[in-house]
């Protein structure tokens, strides 16, 4: 499946403001690519109204440094907009077709114009908003959530797992555009989906 022609138009908007760009091949350079496709979708939703987003491989995974993905009838799509984004000298897609990708993790974008006056892209991800203040018992809430997931499966409590999820939930809600219930249950259900729990 091919995008819509006002999704290239403003692909094409995005690309005329914020260039590819060539530096060595590094962490750097795919974090460099993973913002610049994530203000693109964040612009591609603005300006249409529509609900793309990237997507992960699995809950451990980061997010796509390339990709654009949609919820498509049951399906999971996926777009590959640039090429050799690991590489530090990445190109455009001119007209990327679409993969399924079914079973990967779709993450929404929050519509933002990132051209008339966002957040500058490439470069340092949004700050918080400084109308949503940091909440100690939200960050309680999800301790204790984890917390209830490791009795309820009786794994080994794992550290490292607890701190991703809890900067997931921690992002999607004073950056990404999720209330504390959405991202609470969306981070939530992630970890217990990894240690083969049901949704709560």
């Amino acid at each position: 499946m091919k995008l819509p022609a006002e999704v290239l138009m403003t692909r094409d908007r995005y690309v005329k403001a914020f260039p590819m760009w060539n530096v060595p091949p590094s962490e750097e350079a795919e974090e460099r690519a993973r913002v610049w496709t994530l203000g693109l979708i964040a612009q591609i939703n603005f300006d249409n109204g529509t609900v793309y987003g990237s997507k992960r491989a699995s809950a451990t995974r980061p997010l796509s440094k390339d990709g654009m993905a949609s919820r498509e009838g049951g399906k999971l799509l996926c777009w590959d907009m640039l090429s050799g984004a690991g590489t530090g000298a990445p190109s455009v897609n001119d007209n990327p077709d679409s993969m399924d990708i079914t079973g990967q993790i779709f993450e929404p974008v929050a519509a933002r114009d990132v051209i008339g006056g966002g957040h500058p892209t490439p470069g340092p991800e949004p700050e918080p908003d400084p109308d949503i203040p940091y909440n100690e018992a939200y960050s309680i809430e999800f301790g204790l959530g984890c917390n209830k997931v490791y009795e309820e499966s009786g794994a080994a409590m794992d550290p490292g797992m607890i701190s991703v999820q809890s900067q997931r939930a921690a992002w999607d809600y004073y950056v990404g555009g999720l209330t504390w219930p959405e991202s609470y249950k969306k981070h939530i259900n992630e970890l217990r989906a990894v240690y083969g729990l049901p949704p709560v």
